[in-house]
């Protein structure tokens, strides 16, 4: 009886082991997830400095009225965050978030239609490296209107505003290079809109 019963402990002891270590094996991601997941961390400090050039370029610049240009010892890098999209779906989701935010009276339905086709188009899903992610992006501006009094001397500031934005960018890989497809701002109510900046730089738009 003594036998009989330490058998039976041992073979029950045995099945719990297994089914243990069956739920672990089953609770773990994919080996696909773990490699894209470990991919996400070097991709994510690529996208990063993608995002910074990105951004200086949309809204820094200086015309004969306005001077937009960040404020001393504002740095992207420390503002920003970056999420990769899972699958083609969640991306097509996204997207459309994206393509309702375009001001279609600056800029022709056919246009966003056309721009935003194209970015479908380039997405593809990768078994082992996320391929699209949105950004966010909390933005500090400061805005100096300028008056030219002289040609031959630099224009003067007649006033100096701050100027603070949250923006959502979305991107996808291409050629293995992180590239932003599109900039939305976040409005106080959770709508998106797209400012004049945006427009310049995606549409060639012309205020």
């Amino acid at each position: 009886m003594i036998d009989i019963s330490m058998k039976k402990a041992g073979a029950i002891y045995v099945v719990v082991i297994l089914a243990i270590a069956g739920l672990y094996y089953y609770s773990l991601d994919s080996q696909d997830t773990f490699i894209r997941d470990t991919r996400w961390v070097s991709d994510n400090s690529a996208l990063n400095l993608v995002m910074e050039n990105a951004i200086t370029g949309i809204f820094t610049y200086e015309t004969t009225e306005i001077r937009e240009k960040f404020p001393k010892g504002y740095k992207i890098g420390n503002s920003v965050n970056s999420i990769p999209i899972d699958n083609q779906e969640e991306f097509l989701d996204k997207l459309i978030m994206f393509k309702q935010a375009v001001d279609s009276s600056k800029v022709s339905q056919n246009e966003i239609d056309s721009c935003f086709q194209k970015i479908e188009d380039k997405y593809y899903y990768d078994e082992f490296q996320y391929t699209a992610a949105i950004t966010t992006i909390d933005l500090k501006l400061i805005i100096e209107h300028l008056k030219i009094l002289s040609p031959s001397i630099p224009p003067i500031i007649v006033s100096t505003e701050n100027k603070e934005l949250k923006l959502k960018a979305i991107s996808i890989v291409e050629n293995d290079i992180w590239k932003v497809k599109m900039v939305v701002v976040e409005q106080e109510d959770g709508s998106y809109v797209t400012s004049d900046e945006i427009l310049v730089r995606f549409f060639g738009y012309e205020p």
